[in-house]
Parts: C-alpha cells; sequence; structure tokens
C-alpha cells in the first residue's frame, strides 16, 4: 500500500498550493459550537492553511499529521499553534482532551477498514459535550490515483455505511452537508457536524 505521508512529504509545496478559505465554511460551522479559547484538534493538519491558521485565531489549536513536511511547513505557517507528526490512530493526547476535533481530507486516505476504529478514538478524545466535524466519501470508493504529480491512495464507505459507523461510536449527527469544491468539481465529499 502506498505509504499517504512520504507521498505528503513529495508533494507539500504543491498541495499548499491549493489550499483557498473554500474550506472555512466547515471550520466555521465547528466555531459555532464552542466557545473561545476551546481546545480543538486538527486531524490530518497538513500545512495548517488554511484551518488551523483561522481555528487559532480563537482556540487553543493542536494540529498532527502523518507527514513530516507538513508539520514542519505548519510550524511556520501557524505559530499560535501546536503541531506534531503523529498518526490518528495513536494521537498522543489524553482521552476527554478536547472540546472539538476537525478532520478535513485526512481520514478519507485511511484504509476504510480502519475508519471505525479512528472514529472511536475522535469520540474518546472528545470532553462531554464535544464536537467532530469530519470529512468522509458520499460514495464507496477505493484505490490509487495520480494526483499533483504522484500516486496517492483514497479508501472510504458511501454515505449511509458512514453515518452508521458515526452513530455506532456514539455521535449524534447535528449537520452534513454534500459539498464539491468550486475550483473542481471532482473533489466532491460528505462533510458531518457530529455532536458527543
Amino acid at each position: 500500500m502506498i505509504d499517504v505521508g512520504a507521498k505528503y512529504d513529495k508533494i507539500a509545496g504543491e498541495y499548499l498550493k491549493t489550499k483557498t478559505d473554500d474550506t472555512l465554511i466547515f471550520a466555521r460551522k465547528l466555531e459555532e459550537q464552542l466557545e473561545p479559547g476551546s481546545r480543538i484538534l486538527d486531524a490530518g493538519c497538513g500545512a495548517g492553511i488554511p484551518i488551523a491558521k483561522y481555528l487559532s485565531g480563537k482556540f487553543e489549536v493542536f494540529g498532527i499529521d502523518i507527514s513530516a513536511k507538513q508539520i514542519e511547513l505548519a510550524k511556520r505557517l501557524v505559530p499560535n499553534a501546536k503541531f506534531k507528526k503523529a498518526d490518528m490512530l495513536e494521537p498522543g493526547f489524553e482521552n476527554e482532551y478536547f472540546d472539538g476535533i476537525i478532520c478535513m481530507y485526512s481520514l478519507i486516505h485511511v484504509d476504510r477498514r480502519k475508519h471505525l476504529e479512528i472514529l472511536r478514538k475522535f469520540y474518546e478524545l472528545l470532553k462531554t459535550p464535544g464536537y467532530l466535524l469530519v470529512c468522509m466519501h458520499l460514495e464507496e470508493s477505493e484505490g490509487e490515483e495520480d494526483y499533483l504529480g504522484t500516486k496517492m491512495f483514497w479508501s472510504g464507505y458511501g454515505r449511509k455505511r458512514n453515518i452508521e459507523l458515526l452513530k455506532k461510536c456514539g455521535f449524534t449527527i447535528l449537520w452534513e452537508k454534500d459539498w464539491a469544491n468550486p475550483r473542481d468539481s471532482n473533489d466532491r465529499h460528505l462533510f458531518l457536524l457530529c455532536g458527543k
């Protein structure tokens, strides 16, 4: 299987160029649920742009990513948040540590057979009440494709199964959106706000 972290190390600069403020609608959706100063985990934070940068203006933000190069960029670009190289299954934080978790375009790169385990980990990491904003597949698919000059791996279930997994972990679905990136119609995913 493709080493996604190594691939993002390779394309970190190119990937950063694709980032726009379009996805801040999801950061704002999470923001609506939280008090200023709340602790947020950005799981799969990339270079911290635009999500961690935006949220760090009002919240205590921690970012994790499996790409060392992305973490290096994030530390430089978003100095008022904390970042470390870590896996979503072993993020290195105590349970009930976060008020919110945002997971944008990262779970979709993990073998879908691990999605339930990762969502359970997110549930454990959240306080009660706590909130998860997660990006998932709309349609079931898995495979490798060319992406920014390298081979990349994607994996995910469809909408119905994704919602079943979240509910199995104990989450309540508060809001969902089928959203396509206005700059790339192929970039279409399911975004869900969930409560603990």
